[in-house]
């Protein structure tokens, strides 16, 4: 061949031109060899690509009053320096929702990547198993080669009703410490040992009691303000119980979870070790009950000593319900009977001393949290360490009509969540806001691909990292769902375009403008001028059903 000719034994190539297209076809054929090698080992590829070797870190509070915080339509305005420094650290994704409105259902979301109905944890039923052919995010870890031994999960679980094996250690055989179900933590010997450790923080408390501010909302009538109520008492920490505790700070249950978390961080900076390693930590509050120390609380007391006197009003605290479905009025009851009185039985100034109270413990868990987050920066961990900050779900306190506790509507004081992430690999986006339509499912994805893995089969999310640095296209709409709690309900609600659309079946729909309503206090579902926009929206929520294979009867669209 021109060009080409045989000098002692060896192939010798005169051509500049031919040469230069060997090499790069040879090139091309390498480059498509690692590529086939790199999908099918995964694992291997990721450990043999130093600079990819990053750990993930989620943190995940519970039911937290955090719509709109932070922005200029905030009513809350809780304190929550940690987060807000944290925030001006990282991208804010200010579109972020709760998959569904309760607990094990968003959780079981953050394990699988795929919505509830798929995942078979619907409600918080304890009767319910999830679906045995759903890989969760500890399974494709494991069978990818990530070693038990660099994953860590920390605190609640609560995402499989009360299966007595379903926990990360006893399913998966990963390190941390966590409890059966919902869990009380103040029961364990764990906790115990960790008072007693620290000499109790010079205090002659032994146990989370607090005083009541107040009667509390809907449970246990008996009790009174002044009353004590010992949380360790309960068989889980739930109820809208509200006081001061009695104890010092690190008595509470997201202290003494940070206090693990601190020495487990330090540990795994001491060993150097050049595996990354995965981690979540999940505190139980701020969900309620309610009892912050003295110190939070005088953050939420005016000057004239009233505890709440100096929150405003909630804007849909008088909320009477017209035109919303049924479910609104349902509120801390195991029956179908809507119990909530129209108008509030109480007035602004009786309610907003619990308000104070929830902020108050907001602020605590925040505090907590910001522990972490010091620990992080000072072992050098942030510099090749992803980190997520997120919350199952809201909380409805105060909103309404004046809610105890949550339900399973779909309001955005339960729906939408926090979600921010700081890569050290964006550190020039830090303090951006991302306007993507994200949610629950999207936050297992993430993680796996902070080590180069991914969920075998499609799931419901996506990489926010592929949003952050633009290699994947935002959604155009996105789907929530929820399938009751202690009542039937079963509904799906869309976004799309600053829009929200919410399908109940049995009831009335609602359609809301977020962008000049927010607390949702006008149903536009009746107006002309709307219905193209509707239809629209209902069209996108039967391309959704077929494409998630959602079983919800979808009457009249």
């Amino acid at each position: 061949m021109r060009g080409m000719q045989w000098k002692n034994g060896k192939l010798c190539i005169n051509n500049y031109y031919l040469r230069m297209a060997l090499i790069a076809v040879f090139a091309c054929v390498y480059a498509l060899m690692l590529f086939a090698w790199q999908i099918s080992f995964p694992a291997q590829a990721a450990a043999s690509n130093p600079t990819k070797a990053k750990n993930v870190i989620m943190i995940q509070t519970d039911h937290e009053l955090s719509y709109l915080h932070g922005t200029e339509d905030d009513t809350y305005n809780i304190l929550r320096p940690n987060y807000d420094e944290f925030r001006a650290e990282s991208v804010d994704f200010v579109n972020a929702k709760s998959i569904n409105p309760l607990c094990s259902p968003a959780r079981r979301t953050m394990l699988t990547a795929v919505y509830p109905h798929e995942h078979g944890i619907t409600t918080n039923s304890t009767g319910l198993a999830p679906n045995p052919n759903i890989d969760t995010i500890y399974d494709v870890l494991l069978e990818n080669g990530f070693g038990a031994e660099n994953i860590y999960f920390y605190g609640k679980t609560h995402w499989s009703g009360s299966l007595a094996n379903d926990t990360p250690q006893t399913a998966y055989g990963v390190q941390g410490w966590s409890t059966v179900g919902y869990g009380q933590p103040y029961k364990t010997q764990k906790y115990k040992d960790y008072l007693a450790d620290n000499n109790y923080f010079g205090s002659t408390e032994r146990e989370p009691v607090m005083t009541l501010i107040g009667p509390p909302l809907y449970v246990n009538p008996a009790l009174k303000e002044g009353d004590t109520f010992n949380i360790a008492n309960m068989n889980i920490i739930t109820g809208n119980y509200f006081g001061i505790m009695k104890a010092p700070k690190e008595f509470h249950e997201a202290f003494f979870l940070a206090d693990m978390v601190n020495e487990q961080l330090e540990e795994l900076a001491q060993a150097d070790n050049d595996h990354p390693f995965v981690m979540s930590v999940n505190t139980w509050g701020p969900h309620h009950p309610y009892y912050p120390t003295q110190e939070y609380v005088d953050l939420y007391t005016d000057e004239n000593g009233v505890i709440g006197g100096n929150i405003e009003e909630y804007p849909s605290f008088y909320d009477e319900f017209i035109n919303k479905p049924e479910v609104y009025a349902w509120d801390q009851q195991a029956a179908n009977n809507p119990n909530l009185s129209v108008p509030n039985e109480k007035t602004w100034e009786e309610f907003r001393k619990y308000m104070a109270i929830a902020y108050a413990q907001t602020t605590l868990v925040d505090d907590a949290i910001g522990t972490i987050l010091d620990t992080i920066e000072a072992t050098g961990l942030a510099e090749d360490t992803v980190v997520i900050w997120t919350n199952d779900h809201g909380d409805a306190l105060g909103s309404h009509g004046g809610h105890a506790d949550k339900e399973c509507y779909m309001i955005e004081e339960i729906l939408d969540i926090n979600m921010t992430v700081r890569d050290p690999d964006f550190a020039d986006l830090a303090g951006t806001v991302n306007t993507s339509y994200v949610n629950t499912a999207d936050v297992p994805v993430t993680m796996l691909d902070v080590v180069d893995l991914a969920f075998p089969d499609d799931v419901a999310g996506m990489s926010l990292l592929d949003l952050i640095d633009e290699s994947a296209q935002p959604r155009e709409y996105m789907v929530c769902e929820t399938n009751g709690h202690f009542t039937d309900t079963r509904a799906r609600t869309v976004y799309y375009d600053g829009f929200k659309y919410t399908y109940y079946y049995g009831d009335i729909d609602e359609l809301y403008d977020l962008e000049n309503d927010k607390h949702e206090m006008n149903n536009l579902i009746y107006e002309p001028e709307m219905q193209g926009r509707i239809a629209v929206m209902k069209r996108m929520l039967r391309e959704w059903q077929i494409e998630e294979k959602d079983n919800i009867p979808l009457v009249n669209l």
